[in-house]
């Protein structure tokens, strides 16, 4: 894959939100994901409990890019996902 175009298109789709929380739980400011908007677990946008036992315990079962901005998220999840 010498092609950005090509990678993107293998991890697609992509949904990148702005975290709740600022990245108290998660570690960034916003999260990338290689999902549509409706199936990322509705634990991310919970409250407390549910925001934090998700990042604890549950994020490893997902690839999650982490970063502070939106493109620092995408290429970890780049990263994650190659």
């Amino acid at each position: 894959m010498d092609n950005k175009k090509d990678f993107v298109i293998d991890i697609y789709p992509i949904t990148i939100i702005c975290d709740r929380y600022s990245g108290s739980f998660s570690g960034g400011k916003f999260t990338a994901w290689n999902l549509d908007y409706d199936c990322i677990p509705l634990a991310v946008n919970g409250g407390d409990i549910e925001h934090s036992t998700f990042f604890f315990n549950d994020k490893d079962e997902y690839n999650i890019g982490i970063g502070s901005t939106p493109n620092e998220a995408l290429k970890d999840l780049m990263r994650k996902v190659k």
